[in-house]
């Protein structure tokens, strides 16, 4: 019986599957820019090849080579952008359609409008290339701007030839040019709203995240300057009493009262000791990575206790312990020691002495593969409801027994939560307190990450 590790023999298969197609696509899937082009691209070359195709079907053949180079190219580049060559294919693109725009213009006059594909070029231009490369955006603007200047001041005749278009032809032309360019530029349109919405949705998302960071943050100042404070003050008290004491033994001497002022003195070491392992424990568990290991936790928590043996309320209390020997967990040993070790001493050392019967049961609640409750509970004095929403504060007191330090329960709640487990403390004042600790099988996610 117990929560095991069980490989996922699924995703073991299939990760190097992923690693593969992660590889391959990452340069382009990852950056919504370029993904966005690369659907450009598909769409621009299915278009032209539709076009060009019903030109033919209709029976204009005059000057078709332009539009196959066109195609060629964007299947060019559309292999180059999804192999990370987005530079090389995003100027190989807007280059070729300029000069293919100018030579198509040239070659027609001004009976075809291909001047038209101005509008998606200069889109394209504007949209294709990042912030960090504005040399590209203005070197391509440029030469856009050069050819109309050339086709104006040239009287579109620089490349002029003997093709003549009929009527007809003229007018499929015309549509067909205005159709594509106008798509074209809607699509660009379309696509530069969407990567807006997009970006916008983002830097909600990271100011969300930024302002959960900087509440966070707020939170562990707050905490620091509370801890250096308190800390600080805590640790003077009992070295202050051990001083005040030294004092009086130096010129008292009656050994009997010597012998009083050593124990008080004492307590005010163990006091002192039992703070600087608290401070301790706090920088151990903010500073230290996770270390999973299996734990037997019956053997485990039994080993806990009996460190513990050396309190006089150990043999005034019934320690009943319900747990399988079999039971196993993987997660940190250290931390779990000090989530226990800090539940058990408080369950001991506030017992109820008024009652007959005072005890301390441990038991298992709810085992399964991923996870783990114990339930701790004890019949001691109890906690009141007042404290209850405080008592995993740092430095907060409960109650003045045993003049804790306060942070106990503080380091349990920051520990359990370290190795993502859980903590649910309900009590009543008078009666008993009951702790559930959920622990979590972090050896069922280290065997699949």
């Amino acid at each position: 019986m117990g929560f095991q590790s069980k490989p996922n023999i699924q995703s073991k298969l299939f990760a190097s599957v992923d690693r593969k197609i992660w590889s391959r696509t990452l340069n382009f899937v990852d950056c919504r820019r370029d993904s966005i082009i690369f659907r450009i691209y598909i769409y621009v070359t299915f278009v032209m090849i539709l076009s060009n195709s019903f030109q033919i079907y209709i029976g204009i053949h005059k000057n078709l080579w332009i539009a196959g180079f066109q195609i060629a190219v964007f299947i060019i580049s559309a292999v180059l952008l999804y192999h990370g060559k987005d530079l090389w294919s995003k100027n190989l693109v807007l280059v070729f359609m300029n000069v293919t725009f100018f030579i198509s213009s040239s070659t027609y006059g001004r009976g075809v409008p291909s001047y038209l594909y101005t509008i998606p070029i200069v889109l394209g231009t504007l949209f294709f290339f990042k912030s960090d490369q504005v040399k590209y955006t203005m070197g391509l603007l440029m030469l856009a701007f050069v050819n109309l200047l050339l086709l104006e001041y040239t009287d579109y005749s620089l490349f002029r030839n003997d093709i003549v278009l009929t009527a007809s032809e003229l007018k499929i032309r015309t549509m067909i040019n205005l159709t594509i360019s106008i798509s074209l530029g809607a699509i660009l349109m379309r696509e530069l709203i969407f990567m807006h919405r997009y970006n916008q949705r983002r830097l909600k998302r990271l100011n969300l995240k930024l302002k959960r960071k900087n509440d966070k943050l707020k939170k562990i100042n707050g905490e620091l300057d509370s801890f250096v404070y308190r800390s600080s003050h805590d640790l003077r008290s009992p070295l202050t009493s051990i001083m005040g004491i030294i004092n009086i033994i130096k010129s008292e001497n009656d050994v009997q009262k010597i012998q009083e002022y050593m124990t008080f003195q004492e307590r005010s070491v163990k006091k002192l000791d039992t703070l600087i392992q608290d401070i301790l424990n706090i920088s151990r568990n903010s500073r230290l990575g996770v270390s999973v290991q299996p734990i037997y936790l019956k053997k485990f928590i039994a080993s806990c206790l009996e460190s513990l043996s050396y309190m006089e309320e150990y043999k005034k209390v019934d320690i009943q312990i319900s747990i399988p020997e079999s039971l196993v967990c993987y997660s940190d040993p250290n931390r779990l020691t000090v989530v226990f070790h800090n539940l058990f001493s408080n369950a001991l050392r506030y017992y109820d002495s008024t009652k007959e019967s005072p005890f301390l049961k441990i038991e298992l609640i709810s085992p399964d593969e991923d996870r783990a409750q114990i339930l701790i509970t004890d019949n001691g004095i109890g906690i009141k409801t007042e404290h209850l929403l405080k008592v995993f504060d740092m430095f907060y007191r409960a109650t003045d027994r045993n003049n804790g330090s306060g942070l106990g329960l503080y380091i349990v709640r920051e520990a359990i939560e370290k190795v993502e487990g859980k903590i649910e403390l309900q009590s009543v004042y008078g009666e008993g307190t009951s702790v559930v600790i959920t622990i979590v099988n972090l050896g069922l996610f280290q065997s699949v990450s």
